[in-house]
């Protein structure tokens, strides 16, 4: 006997277990045996087989009870049971296949059937045990996966959790969006209803909701973005205007990351914080306009003093060379006498002209549409540019602050075309229209690089005059590219700048 036996031989007959165990012993298959139904079952629990050959008639525990004991143990489902039963009793082998057997054979035995039988339920046996122990091993790592994923997913809502957290933190509304023909959000945190008193299901989507609640202030966003991008930066920071839901305009800063999008042209894929920056705005604007009305005191202070002091001053000495006896002086002593005296003169006047343009008593007398037609035709008295003015303001008078404000903006303006522009023609408009005063200036001159200058040199007078009209509740913009030409356009409502009758 081997120590592995994979047959059971069960009947109570010696000779038939003799039999069966020479002829398994023939052809090298070990073997076990057992006399009874009872003492079967004790094999089994002590050791694996792949094939029990069960005599059916057996006093007390017959081959059915047996085998009604095997397969109700879980254990030994696999076991291929082969029941020995005579030629001629069909009722015992149909009993015997419905209660579980998988084979039979006939008294007497056949030699090489019993061989060739025992062999292929051995063989079935053996491919039962290795899908078994497939099973078992797919199970143990299916189990082993499942662990895993199931750390995973706790891993994972940790971490969203964390984020979650982190973002409710932040002083402002979390966003993903894309930026197209519109402003397309695809993500907004919770703060976003509380920054625009619209939920988050309102202005998220393939709908442009976001992008209308800043479409005064989208191409500002997009020519942000695209001179980041030229200059090989991934970064944006830009302050836009949004309307709440309850109709307040607050300002709001977006800043974050920013790369051109892999779908259509000038798509850019966003993502980022914006957050509520109203107060800070606001006291922009009042140091700007505290700043201004410095600066416009300081320019009044020297104009008066110039005015009084220094051109008085010149003045009287102008009157007191001008009664000197100068007869009796050489012709070339008389002649350099005037000379002075012209000089003089052109000095008077240059002092006039700069208090003028420090402080301009036209604007303050006759308004702004006359001050500035005034400053049209002492333009036009210059060679080369062409100065013009419409209007359909006409008399209307308005806050000394807006009329002081927009004219510097104009007088600011028409230095830089006069500087750098080279142009032919300038158009100058002032017109009321929807409670807006507005305030154009165009020229036909070589223009320039808006995103350079404003960013490199930050010249022009340009923030100054932005200055000036945020500082009035406005809205200042710059049109130009190079050979285009220069547009600044500006708009103050009427109704807080009305002055009184």
């Amino acid at each position: 006997m081997s120590e592995h036996a994979p047959i059971l031989i069960v009947d109570d007959n010696p000779s038939n277990i003799q039999i069966l165990g020479n002829t398994l012993r023939m052809n090298d298959l070990s073997f076990e045996f057992a006399l009874s139904g009872e003492a079967a079952l004790g094999w089994l629990q002590k050791q694996r087989f792949d094939v029990v050959l069960l005599d059916l008639m057996m006093p007390n525990m017959d081959g059915f009870e047996t085998l009604s004991e095997i397969r109700s143990n879980p254990d030994w489902q696999d076991i291929s049971v082969i029941f020995l039963t005579a030629k001629t009793d069909f009722n015992a082998l149909i009993k015997g296949f419905d209660g579980g057997a998988q084979d039979y054979i006939t008294k007497p035995f056949n030699s090489k059937e019993l061989i060739s039988r025992v062999r292929a339920h051995m063989g079935l046996s053996a491919h039962q045990n290795l899908l078994k122990t497939f099973n078992t091993r797919l199970e143990h790592q299916v189990e082993a996966r499942t662990q895993e994923l199931e750390q995973a997913m706790k891993n994972a809502k940790a971490l969203n959790d964390s984020l979650a957290n982190l973002i409710s933190n932040i002083p402002g509304a979390v966003f993903r969006g894309t930026l197209g023909d519109g402003l397309v959000m695809h993500y907004l945190s919770t703060q976003f209803e509380q920054l625009s008193g619209y939920s988050t299901d309102e202005v998220l989507g393939a709908a442009p909701a976001f992008g209308e609640l800043i479409d005064e202030d989208l191409s500002k966003m997009r020519d942000a973005i695209e001179d980041q991008l030229s200059r090989n930066l991934s970064r944006f920071n830009v302050r836009v205007r949004i309307c709440r839901r309850d109709g307040e305009v607050i300002w709001i800063s977006m800043r974050g990351s920013c790369q051109a999008s892999g779908g259509a042209a000038s798509h850019y894929d966003l993502e980022g914080v914006m957050y509520d920056i109203t107060p800070e705005i606001a006291m922009e604007e009042r140091l700007m306009a505290a700043s201004i009305q410095a600066a416009d005191r300081e320019r009044n202070f020297f104009a008066r003093e110039l005015h009084d002091g220094v051109q008085q001053s010149l003045a009287m000495v102008a009157l007191s060379l001008q009664g000197l006896e100068v007869e009796g002086l050489s012709d070339r002593n008389q002649e350099k006498f005037h000379e002075a005296i012209d000089m003089l003169n052109k000095s008077i006047k240059e002092v006039r002209d700069i208090s003028h343009r420090l402080a301009p008593k036209s604007v303050s007398d006759l308004g702004l549409v006359s001050a500035l037609r005034e400053l049209v035709d002492r333009q036009n008295m210059a060679n080369g540019t062409h100065f013009e003015l419409q209007e359909n303001v006409g008399d209307r008078r308005f806050l000394p602050a807006v009329e002081l404000n927009l004219y510097r903006i104009v007088q600011e303006s028409f230095t830089n075309i006069r500087k750098y522009a080279s142009a032919s023609q300038v158009h100058l408009q002032v017109f009321v229209r929807d409670q807006l005063l507005t305030l154009m200036v165009e020229d036909d001159g070589i223009g320039f690089d808006k995103s350079e200058v404003m960013e490199r040199y930050r010249g022009f007078g340009l923030v100054g005059m932005e200055r000036r009209a945020t500082s009035l509740d406005g809205v200042f913009e710059l049109n130009t590219m190079p050979t285009k030409g220069t547009q600044i356009l500006v708009e103050v409502p009427i109704e807080p700048h009305i002055a009184d009758a």
